[in-house]
């Protein structure tokens, strides 16, 4: 049996004033404690200690004296209901202002907010919209259908062709994680010129299915619902010459190609939807506001944008 805590002293205390009133060593006496309590045993310091203490006074009590103030334990709690109450008005303080406004140690403040409030702090997450209950419902079942329509088309991932545009700036600077370099303890920080991004820029549309790029297209204004039939068409003539398995069993044939574009202003209108029924393509379902499910958005440019930062390129357009 083993015993801890305040309790667990007490009871060594009251084995070590009836082994002192037997004369008994020091030494012996601690290895008895240790023999039963192991890691709760009271160090050798603490025990000799207390033998001198019963040596000099025999009917001295094993238990604490009582200490006058307020305990340690409410003064605590005041302490954490404090910053608790703080945190509750500005949840964006820093742990040396919740310091000094309460009164408490930055390493106090740090362990309640950390340890007492099980908190931890993070970076708002930047999103292009906050959906309504009736969007997020559209968002589900657009989902559902998806899963369902792979269910019964098993070829429904290769026939699949994702489209989208982008600005690409002829220079975009380098994120500050990207120049971090080695040096020794002697060598100071290098330095380097901070520059913004060109303002030179060209748009640029892309398409690729579950091989590779299938078309890319550059252009010096934003893409109207015109350019966007133009581009779609320059799109149907590439299909035709680098995919001719999709163009057999594609555009007006019992398997269309199946395009998967955002709800940008150009890829809804009239125009584009005429256009995309009479050359055959149909569309796949994508809910409002939801760039996460464009792999454009979350997979080509990205990368794409990334591999061209701190590169410079002296004309707009190729």
């Amino acid at each position: 049996m083993f015993w801890s805590g305040k309790q667990g002293k007490t009871d060594q205390r009251i084995v070590i004033k009836f082994m002192t009133a037997q004369n008994m060593r020091l030494i012996d006496i601690w290895w008895r404690l240790r023999h039963v309590h192991r890691t709760q045993t009271l160090c050798q310091a603490s025990v000799r200690n207390w033998v001198h203490k019963f040596e000099a006074n025999p009917q001295l009590s094993c238990l604490d004296k009582a200490h006058p103030g307020c305990p340690c334990f409410a003064r605590m709690q005041r302490k954490i209901n404090s910053v608790r109450r703080f945190l509750g008005e500005d949840a964006r303080c820093s742990i040396r202002e919740i310091a000094v406004l309460c009164g408490i140690s930055v390493g106090t403040a740090h362990r309640i907010v950390t340890k007492e409030l099980k908190l931890h702090k993070i970076a708002s997450r930047f999103v292009p919209k906050i959906l309504t209950d009736d969007q997020k419902q559209r968002r589900l079942q657009a989902a559902r259908n998806n899963l369902q329509r792979l269910v019964d088309e098993p070829l429904l991932l290769w026939n699949i062709v994702t489209g989208d545009e982008s600005w690409v700036h002829c220079y975009e600077p380098n994120v500050k994680q990207r120049n971090m370099v080695w040096i020794g303890p002697q060598e100071q920080r290098p330095m380097k010129v901070l520059r913004g991004r060109s303002t030179k820029k060209v748009m640029l549309t892309a398409f690729f299915d579950d091989t590779a790029c299938v078309h890319h297209e550059y252009t010096q204004k934003s893409v109207n619902r015109y350019t966007y039939m133009h581009i779609l068409a320059h799109l149907r003539e590439k299909l035709r010459r680098k995919r001719p398995g999709m163009w057999r069993q594609g555009f007006g044939r019992e398997r269309a190609v199946i395009l998967l574009h955002d709800n940008a202003t150009p890829h809804r209108a009239l125009h584009t939807h005429a256009h995309l029924r009479v050359t055959g393509v149909t569309t796949l379902e994508h809910p409002p506001y939801s760039p996460d499910m464009s792999p454009c958005d979350y997979f080509l440019f990205p990368r794409l944008k990334k591999e061209l930062r701190s590169r410079r390129f002296a004309m707009s357009t190729p």
